[in-house]
Order: C-alpha cells, then sequence, then structure tokens
C-alpha cells in the first residue's frame, strides 16, 4: 500500500505554495471580469458591492469549515483593520486605477508595491536597503516604465481612459501600498493560529464596515445586470482573499507575495486567448523584468 514519506511540514508548506498560485489566478481572472462593471458605476460603488458577496461568502464558509477556537479580540482587531486597509482603501485605489488605464497596465503597476514598500521601510522603520533589494527595485520600476511607455491594442471593454495615464498610475501605486499593508496586518491573527478562512472573513467585515459608516444603505443598490457580474468577480476575489491568507498562514511571507505576484504574466495569455489581444514581444518582456525585480526583493 502506498504511503506518502513526505513529512507534515513539508506538504503544508507546498499547500501554503499552491494557495499562493491560486491567489494570482483569482488576481488575474478577477480584473477582467470586474473592470466594465468598474467603468459603469466607479469604483467606490463596486468595492462596495463586491464586498457584500465577499461577507455573504466568506461568511458561509466560515460558519461551515472554520475553527473558532483561537479566535480572540486581539486578533480580530488586526484582521478588521487589514481589511479596512487593503480591502477597502487599498482596493478602491486599484480599481480605480484598472477603470483608468486597464487591467493590463493597472495589475502591472500594482507590482510597484513591493520596491515602494523597501524604501517606506528604510525611510520610517530604519530597515537596511540591500544591493540585491535596490536592484530589484530599479528592475521592476523599469519593466513597468516600459510597458506603460509602449502603446497597445487592448481589448474595446478593457481600454485605458484617454488621457488618464499619470492619475491611473498614482491610484496604482497608493492600491499597491494598501494591499501591502493589509497582508502584513493580517499577520498576527495568522501567527496566533486563526483559521485562514476566519481571518479573510474578518478582513471582509471590516471593510464592509467602513463602507457602511461612510455610505448610504440606498447606495448599494445596483441594477441585476451588473450584480450578476459583481457577484462573478466577487467570488473569484474572495476566493484570492482566502488564498493569500492561507498561503500567508503556511509559507514564508515573502514566498507567498512572490508567488502572488504573476496575475501581470498570467493576464498575457488570458488577454489573448479570451479577448483576441495581440501584445508585442516588448510588452512580454517588460512584464518579465518587472516580475524579477520584484523576486530580487522579495528574496533579498
Amino acid at each position: 500500500m502506498w504511503q506518502d514519506d513526505q513529512p507534515k511540514e513539508t506538504r503544508t508548506i507546498m499547500l501554503g505554495e499552491a494557495s499562493a498560485l491560486l491567489a494570482s489566478l483569482s488576481w488575474t481572472v478577477g480584473p477582467l471580469i470586474a473592470t466594465p462593471a468598474i467603468k459603469e458605476i466607479g469604483s467606490v460603488a463596486f468595492s462596495r458591492s463586491r464586498m457584500v458577496v465577499f461577507v455573504v461568502l466568506l461568511g458561509t464558509a466560515s460558519a461551515l469549515f472554520a475553527d473558532w477556537s483561537r479566535l480572540t479580540w486581539d486578533a480580530t482587531f488586526w484582521a478588521v483593520l487589514s481589511g479596512i486597509i487593503g480591502l477597502s482603501l487599498g482596493d478602491v485605489a486599484l480599481f480605480q486605477c484598472y477603470k483608468m488605464i486597464g487591467p493590463r497596465l493597472g495589475s502591472l503597476i500594482y507590482m510597484s508595491a513591493a520596491p515602494f514598500t523597501i524604501v517606506l521601510g528604510w525611510a520610517f522603520l530604519g530597515e537596511a536597503l540591500p544591493l540585491q533589494a535596490l536592484a530589484g527595485g530599479a528592475l521592476a520600476l523599469g519593466g513597468i516604465a516600459i510597458a506603460v511607455s509602449r502603446k497597445e491594442k487592448e481589448a474595446a471593454s478593457l481600454a485605458p481612459e484617454p488621457g488618464a495615464l499619470v492619475r491611473g498610475i498614482l491610484f496604482g501605486l497608493l492600491g499597491g501600498l494598501g494591499q501591502a499593508g493589509g497582508s502584513l496586518l493580517q499577520k498576527p491573527a495568522l501567527l496566533a493560529g486563526v483559521d485562514p478562512i476566519l481571518v479573510a472573513f474578518l478582513r471582509a467585515v471590516g471593510s464592509l464596515g467602513l463602507f457602511l459608516l461612510i455610505t448610504k444603505p440606498t447606495a448599494f443598490k445596483q441594477p441585476l445586470r451588473l450584480w450578476k457580474r459583481i457577484g462573478l468577480a466577487g467570488t473569484v476575489s474572495a476566493s484570492g482573499v482566502f488564498f493569500v491568507s492561507f498561503a500567508i498562514a503556511h509559507t514564508e511571507t515573502g514566498l507567498a507575495a512572490i508567488l502572488s505576484a504573476l496575475p501581470p504574466i498570467m493576464m498575457l495569455p488570458v488577454l489573448r486567448i479570451f479577448f483576441g489581444v495581440r501584445l508585442s514581444w516588448v510588452s512580454w518582456a517588460a512584464t518579465v523584468l518587472a516580475l524579477a525585480g520584484v523576486v530580487l526583493i522579495l528574496t533579498r
């Protein structure tokens, strides 16, 4: 009879890595589904409506499958704050970026969060800036600059807004920082042993709670045709939120960040196969260059 001779710790790490890859896939497909709706109703309206889907799906999963025994008030605080920073503020900025410059460039600029976070850590926390991190930052920003400067044919429903490149880049940077902050803030809850499904649910609750505080209930009203798209995009993205929480809980944070930073690479064949977009080799090379930079930063 066949027996699994892999150590339990090794199997757990492999599951964490696989989960990070699934998060990347979720965040590749999600923006492509969401962008037409974002263009129609705006990033704030889309984000708060999507968060309703998150809470329902992740709440149901938590009620059915999560282990609540390790949940504490301290862990709850960090998970909820993580949702406010990452899923509310970060996502609104990121979706505004997608709306302005499209998901291809938007997902690429999102990768700039890695070098930006390194610089902020040096400026405010006194963290060292190794040569490898500086080289990685230069590669990542260089790849992004090449991709942004090159005009490519885009799918009509995903095309950038005219004259919105600079503002879209700024929103992308803000979104990346928010997402990075959200990922770091959930770490204390995960280190305390709180179930990743439950952490993802609490993040969604924190985000939805902020939207309920700053918007009227009527603001959640959307046409049924849009709710179908919001529901589909929300389901895909909610899966990504869980997968990244599971990955951070079961493998090294840096490795999880690298493997979940693949959407710009994954998006190129998706655009080609499903949207018929022909991208030049320059765009492919620029994306690979940016990813290589991120890998250098996170493995410093």
